[in-house]
Formats: C-alpha cells, sequence, structure tokens
C-alpha cells in the first residue's frame, strides 16, 4: 500500500488510522500515527513503530510492502527502512477504512490531515517501483483499463 500524507497533528499516545483493515479482534492490517512517529499493524496485536518522525504539514510518500515469508519493508520518502517482524497475517473480511482505524469510529481513532492518491496493491512493489511512484505519481489510470478518461473530472 502507498499514499502521500499530509499531517496537521503528530498525534497522541492513541493510534490514530490513515489506512486500515482490522476487525474487533485486531485481525488485518494498517498505517498509523502515535506520539508524532508512523506506525505499522501487522493484525495479530502486534504494532510496529517505525521510528521515522511526523513531519507536520508537509506532503510525505509513505508506502509499507507485506510479502509471505519477507519482513515488512516501510517506506518514508523513498528511503527504505526493515521492520524486525516477519508478520503472519490472519485474514478477515473487515472492509478498508480510510482515515480512521477500522471498527472504531471515534474521535481518538481517526486521523488528522490529509491522504491522497491512496493505492493498495495485490502483489508487493519493489523499491524502485516505489521510488518511481515518488517521483511521478501513481499512474493508475495507465496500469488498469477502466475506461475513465486521466484528463476528465468525474462527480459521483
Amino acid at each position: 500500500m502507498e499514499a502521500w500524507v499530509k499531517t496537521s497533528t503528530g498525534g497522541d499516545s492513541n493510534y490514530r488510522g490513515l489506512i486500515s483493515t482490522e476487525d474487533s479482534t485486531g485481525n488485518g492490517w494498517g498505517l498509523m500515527v502515535r506520539n508524532s512517529t508512523w506506525w505499522v499493524d501487522f493484525g495479530s496485536g502486534t504494532k510496529w513503530n517505525t521510528g521515522q518522525a511526523v513531519t507536520l504539514d508537509v506532503w510525505q510518500h509513505l508506502a509499507v510492502v507485506f510479502e509471505p515469508g519477507e519482513l515488512v519493508r516501510f517506506y518514508l520518502n523513498g528511503s527504505e527502512i526493515l521492520s524486525p517482524y516477519q508478520p503472519t497475517f490472519l485474514v478477515n473480511d473487515s472492509s478498508l477504512t480510510l482515515g480512521r482505524r477500522a471498527n472504531y469510529a471515534y474521535d481518538w481513532a481517526s486521523f488528522n490531515g490529509l491522504l491522497d492518491e491512496v493505492t493498495i496493491y495485490a502483489q508487493p512493489l519493489s523499491a524502485t517501483q516505489i521510488q518511481e511512484h515518488l517521483r511521478n505519481g501513481v499512474q493508475i489510470f495507465e496500469e488498469l483499463d477502466t475506461g475513465l478518461n486521466p484528463d476528465s473530472d468525474y462527480t459521483y
């Protein structure tokens, strides 16, 4: 998964979700902010503090790569940080939630900021692909045959 993120606050001691599929038992995955650092949720109750600081009011490119049998990789503006975890992912049927932790409809679980170009992939991205998306943006209309014109505006 990857996204452009601009935060207006660094967060507090609560896990504030940007992207989440967490269910009521804690299974799922996600990207969060807590105590002014970026966190990754592996879904089995394991949350990893990447140690990477949130920069307020500045757009940052974030990417997380989950690959079976490998360490989780977090990217901040193209720089890779390997996690110490090789998690076993627990599948759930929760919906993808943007802007707060899934299954938590409370203000304390909500993200304070802006999200753009949020993209979830079916396969792991390489470091080269993430660097390319950082430089050029995600060209989703060219990668998928959606029938939509990328030069047009659409209202739903």
